[in-house]
């Protein structure tokens, strides 16, 4: 969906070495710059930046819980789809990236395990992912997130939605669903890629 290379999760000896590894202040004080980015410019090379930094780790997180690599790297995509959705929100947030972008990937692996389909879950899970600052008022935002999403999806053109549904809430890959619309790969691509900018869009207002 974004410009950058196929997933490839990085060997480690355990789980608990990727995510617990220790971030250095100036680091974190980097990555959150690189997040306000994403969040006021839609800065692709910023959002590149911290695909590349994290996204090993992310497809560990996952794969640790499904047992499955191409299922892993589904969901890993569908993780760094939610923060680039949800950037503007996080962005004003106190935020250990790394921290909520594996929380996100383990939950939807869990829900891979209990539904069998990726579908939309790291979308869905995304909203439920406490940043590291206290809300007394985060049951009540994560309703009304969890409601945005679904308006958004209904502003979609139909064909984006159709794409869209069908590559998050199915978890299907997109040959699949360009085997199943009949329109080339790259038109499924492109629709996504694009139906993912409008959400954005739709819920950063």
């Amino acid at each position: 969906m974004f410009a950058t290379a196929a997933l490839h999760p990085k060997a480690c000896c355990s789980e608990a070495a990727v995510v617990a590894a220790a971030v250095h202040p100036v680091e974190e004080s980097y990555e959150a710059r690189l997040l306000g980015e994403v969040a006021r410019w839609n800065d692709q090379a910023a959002f590149e930046v911290l695909y590349a930094r994290h996204v090993g780790a992310v497809t560990h997180a996952a794969l640790h819980i499904c047992g499955d690599r191409h299922v892993a790297e589904d969901i890993a995509q569908q993780t760094f789809t939610a923060l680039w959705i949800r950037a503007g929100r996080l962005a004003a947030k106190t935020l250990r990236i790394r921290a909520w972008l594996c929380t996100v990937a383990r939950n939807a692996a869990i829900d891979y395990l209990r539904t069998g389909s990726v579908a939309l879950a790291a979308l869905d899970a995304a909203a439920n992912v406490r940043s590291n600052e206290p809300d007394p008022q985060q049951a009540a935002l994560t309703a009304e997130a969890a409601h945005e999403l679904h308006a958004a999806l209904a502003t979609l053109s139909p064909e984006q939605r159709c794409a869209v549904e069908l590559f998050y809430f199915t978890g299907m890959t997109y040959r699949a669903v360009a085997d199943m619309t009949g329109q080339p790969i790259g038109t499924i691509k492109s629709r996504v890629y694009l139906a993912v900018l409008h959400l954005r869009a739709r819920l950063v207002r």
